[in-house]
């Protein structure tokens, strides 16, 4: 079945320019910006302008969502971006930002203020930052189907954060645990040295998954990726997901490739390299025990999995291929 549009899930509706501290902190910044530029062009006491400079440092460094300004959003030109600056040391954050004043006042300012500065720009740019929110909504979106299909069967999932509680959690009945992306040492590494996972995925990519649903015998390690339209990085994701479900493992542990948004629509009648890449999914299904789905896809392997948790029958898998590439 088709990936439906819009998805709830990622309809990110946050408003920020009801923060009334946010909007004074930018009125306060882009009179400070201005007053900036044109002390600096008239060529005042330095020791003034470094009053300026701390008092935009203090706005920039102390203020929650200051990012989405229009000064802020100016840095790119310059090939610089917030969080790249919140890295560096106070000295090297004092010496860019003195650059990019006087680049903005000349640039930009001037030309704001003749049009006209309007708050509504900042909504406006936290609006087309949310893209980057979209991993963790992914990943909630999993977590949360899970539930929905798990609850339906009046069975309950535990989530479990700890080695011991990933101990315990198996012993007492289905469980799940986000990867926790960063060091070797984490709960992912216990879990794969645990239960003699080779995982050869993280090996060569350097990745880690981004769920664990383990139930009882069956282990279901899934790697999310949300895609909407083509293009190289999207492309490449797609090769990832081929890759992470092109593993061998033992008896019992499953590689799922949950493939979301609509990009995945045009697997049902692929052509060109969308054709290539079904049927490399395709070849990859006859031969292992792994999934490659989309939202409808993932939602009937955990019918199939929970369902047969509740008749108490044998867990089995559907054979045959969807539209969502199902095993």
């Amino acid at each position: 079945m088709p990936e439906k549009y819009p998805d709830e899930y990622y309809i990110i509706d946050d408003i920020i320019v009801n923060d009334e501290n946010l909007i004074k902190k930018v009125h306060d910044l882009r009179s400070l910006v201005r007053v900036y530029g044109m002390l600096s062009e008239e060529g005042v006491d330095s020791r003034i302008l470094e009053l300026l400079l701390e008092k935009i440092m203090r706005i920039l460094l102390s203020t929650d969502n200051i990012q989405y300004t229009e000064f802020v959003a100016f840095w790119k030109v310059f090939d610089m971006t917030y969080s790249i600056f919140r890295e560096y040391d106070y000295d090297k954050k004092r010496y860019y930002i003195r650059m990019l004043l006087n680049e903005y006042y000349n640039r930009r300012d001037k030309l704001y203020s003749k049009l006209g500065y309007a708050d509504s720009t900042i909504q406006a740019l936290y609006d087309s930052g949310v893209s980057r929110k979209k991993a963790e909504v992914t990943t909630n979106k999993i977590v949360k189907m899970i539930h929905e299909v798990s609850g339906k069967y009046k069975i309950i999932v535990g989530e479990i954060n700890t080695k011991q509680q990933l101990e315990q959690g198996v012993s007492l009945g289905p469980c799940l645990f986000k990867v926790r992306r960063g060091g070797r040492g984490g709960l992912f590494e216990y879990f794969r040295k645990r239960y003699s996972i080779k995982y050869e995925f993280d090996r060569k990519q350097h990745k880690y998954p981004d769920i664990v649903l383990l139930v009882y015998d069956e282990i279901f390690i899934i790697e999310a990726k949300h895609v909407k339209e083509a293009g190289g990085s999207q492309d490449k994701q797609i090769r990832e997901l081929i890759s992470f479900i092109d593993q061998d493992e033992r008896e019992g542990v499953h590689y799922v490739a949950f493939m979301d948004g609509t990009f995945f629509n045009k697997f049902i009648n692929p052509r060109g390299v969308i054709a290539e890449f079904r049927n490399d999914i395709e070849r990859i299904l006859r031969e292992k025990s792994n999934y490659f789905v989309n939202t409808y896809g993932f939602l009937c392997m955990l019918d199939d999995i929970f369902k047969s948790i509740s008749s108490s029958s044998p867990l089995t898998y559907a054979g045959g291929r969807s539209h969502a590439f199902r095993r």
